[in-house]
């Protein structure tokens, strides 16, 4: 039996239509400023997206109580709840988006699902770009509805920028000091892509960013080697891995400047990748960070660097782009 496959992804850069989700809450506010100040700049189409879980919610609640096994609601109440609530949406929308024109989209159902049904309903994914909200985390909170980013940000087919709440000051969206995180390994363009098209609308550069522990490259003991050439050839490498990287870092930098036409620098960082980028991030003071992240098959599936994408994508002081590849 053949593994299911995810279609490779498709989207355009830059960005035709962006999308943001909103519960029309606090925490959502700078991604919606955001999302509006993007297709301001790429000329995108704007939809503003709420997926209601009230009915999804109280029928659980009915289930779990013991109440009726399969509840159901009245369609014409829900369709007049749902119009209100678009109402809402566009009176909420409307002086954000000073004029420039936008739809709104009201249904009801689990969040994350309902967003990437919509999202991928069709081979071709509705929108280029998603904007979601990421609310301040406690002990007893998290962001966006939950796990509704954790589920997008690993299962959408699109890029999507993660704004932190209260990131945008003074609520202004920018992409002029770009850092494009690389673990100078794949070779999928569409992650420097995304970062070289937000640096140029915004007239900004690209700073391509790598970390690594140099204590990690240490020489294989001999024996684990065919030959004693080979084993003093792998040392001198290993041994020079901050000159190696250095030189493959600023050789990618120059690459995509030469690609793009967008200023681009290296910069090697040692220490620990998570620590170290938002680190460097935050005493940056970075408008953007652009991750990549592979697409999944066969139901199993990884995130760039494994945790650190998923680490960074949380925790950064700046909005994160996530831009899928395979």
């Amino acid at each position: 039996m053949k593994s299911a496959t995810k279609p490779v992804p498709h989207f355009a850069l830059p960005p035709r239509h962006v999308a943001v989700a909103t519960d029309l809450s606090k925490g959502s506010r700078d991604a919606e400023i955001a999302a509006i100040q993007i297709a301001k700049r790429f000329g995108a189409k704007l939809t503003f997206v709420s997926i209601d879980p009230t009915f999804i919610y109280h029928a659980e609640l009915l289930a779990s109580s013991g109440g009726l096994a399969s509840p159901s609601f009245d369609p014409e109440r829900q369709a007049r709840y749902l119009a209100r609530r678009a109402d809402e949406l566009r009176a909420h929308v409307l002086p954000l988006a000073e004029g420039f024109p936008f739809e709104v989209l009201c249904e009801s159902g689990d969040p994350s699902l309902s967003l990437l049904a919509w999202l991928q309903s069709s081979d071709v994914p509705v929108a280029d770009l998603l904007v979601l909200g990421r609310k301040k985390r406690g002990p007893l909170e998290s962001f966006f509805l939950g796990s509704t980013a954790t589920n997008v940000l690993e299962e959408a087919r699109i890029p999507v920028v993660l704004v932190p709440e209260n990131s945008l000051s003074p609520g202004v969206f920018s992409a002029r000091d770009v850092v494009l995180a690389t673990d100078l390994v794949t070779t999928d363009l569409r992650p420097s892509e995304a970062a070289a098209a937000f640096a140029r609308a915004w007239e900004g550069g690209v700073t391509l960013v790598h970390a690594f522990e140099a204590q990690d490259y240490r020489p294989l003991p001999p024996e684990f080697l065919a030959s004693e050439d080979l084993y003093h050839e792998l040392t001198s490498l290993i041994l020079n891995a901050t000159k190696v990287k250095k030189e493959h870092l600023v050789r990618d930098a120059h690459a995509l400047k030469a690609r793009t036409g967008v200023p681009t620098e290296a910069k090697l960082l040692e220490g620990e990748a998570k620590e170290t980028l938002l680190a460097y991030v935050k005493k940056a003071n970075a408008s953007l960070l652009v991750l990549g992240r592979f697409t999944r098959t066969g139901g199993l599936g990884a995130w760039f660097l494994g945790s650190t994408a998923r680490t960074l994508a949380m925790h950064a002081s700046c909005p994160v782009l996530i831009v899928p590849h395979d």
